[in-house]
């Protein structure tokens, strides 16, 4: 019960460490030209906001897991805390494609983790969680 409500908060409190990171233009993404795209003032050129993008997934997957609670009603104790490594591993693997970090064998390092939260989301849920997953 206490991971599951501390897994809410770690879905939402970042929401606010990632204006700050885009208030401090820190943690930017790869050179761009989409529309959107911003000009931090101590990085060449105009890249993707990802501080933005990290905000929107967040609060997202968060609106995401009030509903279903609300919506599904109990779930078995840890069923949040287990979503929560699975979304939270997928969120960060795709957003690190639009961040500007060092490439190892492929894939950034938040990715290489990423795919290790995922993995382990994927296989303590289908173990545990079964029942959970079938009324989605």
């Amino acid at each position: 019960k206490i991971a599951d409500l501390l897994a809410l908060l770690g879905i939402a409190m970042p929401v606010f460490s990632r204006i700050a990171n885009f208030i401090n233009q820190e943690i930017v993404g790869t050179i761009t030209n989409v529309p959107w795209s911003f000009k931090f003032k101590y990085h060449d050129g105009c890249r993707h906001p990802v501080q933005l993008y990290a905000v929107a997934g967040r609060a997202a997957f968060f609106f995401f897991v009030l509903h279903l609670r609300k919506k599904l009603g109990k779930w078995k104790d840890g069923f949040i805390f287990w979503s929560f490594v699975l979304g939270i591993g997928i969120g960060r693997f795709v957003l690190d494609f639009w961040r500007r970090d060092e490439i190892y064998y492929w894939l950034k390092a938040g990715q290489w983790l990423s795919l290790i939260m995922i993995v382990i989301g994927v296989i303590v849920l289908w173990r545990y969680y079964r029942v959970d997953l079938k009324r989605f």
